[in-house]
């Protein structure tokens, strides 16, 4: 994971929605976070997280809008498990 993916140093994930609808098609949203919380499944099969999906619209042009994933209970090895295939799944820019 770079530092334009995780925010502030938290175990936050920013990913594009322009990325996501390439994926996912358009306001497939729900899909997503589906398709997250069954990688993390599969990362983390015997313990419990929590994970929340919100969205950063701020800025004005809309290339730069994002679903903002916050991830509680993994720990460095797993996020960076989950980044790993977040790229494999070009929801993340290299």
């Amino acid at each position: 994971m770079t530092k334009a993916q995780i925010l502030d140093n938290t175990n936050r994930i920013s990913l594009p929605l322009r990325l996501l609808w390439q994926r996912f098609g358009d306001e497939q949203f729900d899909e997503a976070a589906d398709a997250i919380i069954e990688r993390l499944n599969i990362i983390r099969p015997d313990k419990s997280i929590a994970v929340a999906f919100d969205f950063d619209t701020s800025h004005s042009n809309p290339w730069f809008h994002t679903m903002v994933v916050t991830i509680t209970g993994a720990t460095t090895v797993e996020l960076a498990q989950l980044a790993t295939w977040l790229h494999q799944q070009t929801l993340l820019e290299p």
